[in-house]
C-alpha cells in the first residue's frame, strides 16, 4: 500500500510498522518498538476514554493536556513523562509523513527539566554503601545470584540497565573476561573483574532453561510466570533494583527520584576517587567524551573542599 492509498483506520491498526521504517533506518531494536507501541498505547485509551476523541484529530493544547495527566494524575517523573511524549511524536510523525495530519500536535511539547536532576547528579553510593546493598542478598538460589549479578556488572562494571536486559550469553568470553556491551548507540566492551565472572558463571549453573531470541541466548531471564525463562526486560531490571533500593533505605518516599543508573554513577564516582585518573574512568564508563566523565573528578573535589569554611563564623 503506497502513501496515496493509506487511510486512517489502516494506518491506526498498523501503526507500529510505520514508526518502525521511520526510526534508526528502518531497523530500531525491538525493545524501543515495544516501548513505543506500550505508550502509544497507553495515549490511545485516554484519546477514547478520557477526552473522548480520535487520536489523530488531537492538538497542542491536547497534548499538553495529556501532559498534565501524565504529571497530576499519574504521578510520573519527568524522565518517564518525556519517554511517553517521545513515543507519541513518533506516532505523529509517521502520520504526518503519510498525510494524515497537517502538522505534529507533539512537536513541541516536553516534559521539561527534572528538578531532581541536579541534586541526582551529585548522589553516589560509596564502597560501603555499595557493599551493604550486595550484603543484603543470600548468595544461594537463583534470583538471589541473578540479583548479585545484576548488581555487580551496574555498580562495579558500570553496565546502563539496557545493556543488562540486552546481555547474552555469547558475548561474553569466559576465559578472558571480556563482555561484548550492546549499548544504545554503540557496542563496546568491558574487561570483567574475576569474581564478576565467577558469580556470573555459578549463576548460569543454576538458572535453567533460557529461551533464545534475535539476540542470542540471554543473560539474564525473567522469572514471571507470562515470560519465564524469555529476556528479562528493562521493567524488570528495574523492579529488581528499585526492590534492593527500598530494602537497603536507599530510595525512600523522600527521594524516589533515585534510579538504577545511581548504581553507574557510583562506579564512575568509585572509581575516580581510587585512582583520579579520568581517563581510566572513561574507558570503562565507555564515553566517547572526555567532557561526559569529568563530573566525576567535579563531585570528588567538592567533597572534599568545602570552601565555605573560609568564612570565619562561629555558629555552635
Amino acid at each position: 500500500m503506497n502513501t496515496q492509498t493509506i487511510t486512517l483506520a489502516y494506518f491506526m491498526d498498523n501503526f507500529i510498522e510505520f514508526i518502525k521504517r521511520d526510526s534508526a533506518n528502518g531497523r530500531p531494536a525491538q525493545d524501543t518498538l515495544n516501548t513505543y507501541t506500550s505508550n502509544i498505547k497507553q495515549f490511545f485509551i485516554w484519546c477514547y476514554s478520557i477526552s473522548n476523541q480520535q487520536p489523530l484529530s488531537c492538538t497542542p493544547e491536547d497534548i499538553k493536556e495529556y501532559r498534565n495527566y501524565l504529571w497530576e494524575k499519574r504521578q510520573l517523573r519527568v524522565s518517564t513523562v518525556s519517554l511517553k511524549l517521545t513515543a507519541i511524536r513518533r506516532f505523529f510523525e509517521a502520520a504526518l509523513v503519510r498525510g494524515l495530519i497537517q502538522i505534529n500536535p507533539a512537536n513541541d511539547v516536553y516534559a521539561g527539566e527534572d528538578p531532581m536532576l541536579n541534586l541526582q547528579t551529585t548522589k553516589y553510593l560509596n564502597e560501603n554503601k555499595l557493599q551493604e546493598l550486595i550484603n543484603l542478598i543470600p548468595k544461594n538460589g537463583v534470583t538471589n545470584l541473578r540479583s548479585r549479578a545484576i548488581i555487580a556488572l551496574m555498580g562495579l562494571q558500570g553496565l546502563r540497565t539496557v545493556e543488562i536486559h540486552r546481555a547474552s550469553i555469547e558475548d561474553i568470553d569466559f576465559n578472558t573476561g571480556v563482555m561484548l556491551v550492546r549499548g544504545k548507540k554503540r557496542d563496546g566492551r568491558v574487561y570483567l573483574r574475576q569474581d564478576t565472572v565467577k558469580l556470573l558463571i555459578t549463576y548460569l549453573k543454576v538458572r535453567g532453561f533460557a529461551q533464545r531470541d534475535d539476540r542470542g541466548t540471554p543473560l539474564f531471564i525473567s522469572m514471571a510466570y507470562h515470560n519465564k525463562g524469555g529476556r528479562i526486560s528493562r521493567c524488570g531490571v528495574r523492579d529488581i533494583i528499585n526492590k534492593l533500593f527500598i530494602q537497603a533505605g536507599i530510595k525512600t518516599v523522600s527521594n524516589n527520584h533515585l534510579s538504577c543508573h545511581l548504581l553507574r554513577h557510583s562506579c564512575g564516582t568509585n572509581l575516580y576517587m581510587r585512582t583520579k585518573d579520568l581517563r581510566v574512568v572513561q574507558e570503562v564508563l565507555r564515553h566517547k567524551k572526555i567532557d561526559t566523565t569529568t563530573k566525576y573528578a567535579h563531585i570528588h573535589d567538592q567533597m572534599q573542599k568545602r570552601y565555605t569554611e573560609e568564612i570565619n563564623i562561629d555558629i555552635l
